[in-house]
């Protein structure tokens, strides 16, 4: 039954993206826009004055010296002792498990098991991913999720830093349908997991008072670490 339920949502997924099960798409509909990246290295002006009204601690780095000064500024900043992090090429390529090990905070990428894997989340002060995209419009972070890059990585913890590679932009949400469709030209499947991130999670009750983190991490951050390319790096 779960597996019939899963391939149910998983077909209207497909059905909604126009993606067929042989992998090919139908013509951008009217309102969508063709997939257009972003070339510029870094964040915009627009763009990190979105991210800095939605409460999202933001930078672009270009050397491994401001990397790490950012890293140790979000461990002095939230007491890290441990954190979680998806297993992920570009941090290695970054070093950043080397980078928070110096620091003598407990990192971990890998686990036995899904249950070993959801305690040590559910316990971790920090969640470390990477992101696909981010879009200029919104601030929006697009996350995907699969084996090895666990969506509860960006939920549990109640500080989520997010390293995003340069040339990763995409100008508005009309974009996100084609976006969503190059997910399914790169792995020929569609993920197990799309999260759409716009700053911090928040609620608020009855008299409008603001709350952080009931639903998720109260605390996000943004990297971009710079690099000389031509082409958005996959993911």
């Amino acid at each position: 039954m779960r597996n019939e339920t899963r391939e149910h949502i998983l077909n209207k997924l497909r059905k909604a993206s126009q993606v067929t099960q042989g992998g090919s798409s139908t013509p951008d509909t009217p309102g969508e826009l063709k997939l257009q990246w972003d070339m510029g290295q870094g964040l915009t002006e627009q763009l990190t004055e979105t991210l800095d009204a939605l409460n999202v601690i933001n930078r672009s780095v270009s050397s491994d010296d401001q990397l790490k000064e950012f890293l140790k500024k979000i461990v002095r900043e939230n007491a890290v002792k441990c954190c979680v992090a998806w297993e992920h090429p570009f941090l290695d390529k970054l070093r950043v498990p080397q980078t928070f090990k110096d620091m003598g905070v407990q990192y971990k990428d890998s686990f036995k098991d899904e249950h070993e894997f959801r305690q040590y989340c559910a316990r971790a002060d920090l969640g470390i991913t990477s992101a696909h995209a981010i879009i200029e419009e919104s601030g929006t972070i697009v996350v995907r999720a699969k084996r090895g890059w666990e969506r509860a990585t960006s939920l549990l913890p109640p500080v989520h830093l997010v390293i995003l590679g340069p040339g990763k932009v995409v100008p508005s949400v009309r974009h996100l349908p084609s976006l969503l469709r190059s997910f399914h030209e790169i792995s020929e499947k569609l993920p197990s997991a799309v999260h759409l991130i716009t700053g911090p999670s928040r609620t608020a009750d009855i008299e409008f008072n603001l709350v952080l983190g009931v639903h998720g991490p109260r605390k996000v951050y943004l990297l971009v670490a710079l690099e000389n390319t031509k082409r958005p790096p996959q993911p």
